[in-house]
């Protein structure tokens, strides 16, 4: 089943407007779903292009820490000048000294 995206992230849904190589974008979240010890977080990004991500996390949401991993793992995207439409990532430990340690070997 197919739905419309614009549908999903209408004006009820909490949005963030980030700076990303000079273009604005404003990212939605409009779904998630907890798996285990993971949780699969949907993002839409709607700014010179229209995109979307699934965004895998730690099912424990962590105030002030998750909303900023997954921020950082969008971003990380978009600046790598990947220009698919669709993107699997992964924030687990983003921001941590391990986390940064394997995104330097890649």
């Amino acid at each position: 089943m197919q739905t419309n995206l614009e549908t999903q992230i209408g004006s009820h849904t909490r949005a963030a407007d980030v700076m990303v190589g000079g273009a604005c974008w404003r990212v939605h979240i409009f779904g998630i779903r907890v798996v285990g010890h993971d949780a699969f977080v949907q993002v839409a990004l709607v700014g010179p292009t229209r995109r979307t991500a699934t965004v895998r996390i730690a099912a424990r949401i962590v105030d002030g820490v998750t909303g900023r991993q997954i921020l950082d793992a969008v971003c990380d995207w978009l600046a790598s000048g990947d220009r698919r439409r669709h993107r699997n990532l992964d924030a687990r430990g983003a921001g941590s000294p391990e986390h940064r340690g394997r995104e330097s070997r890649e």
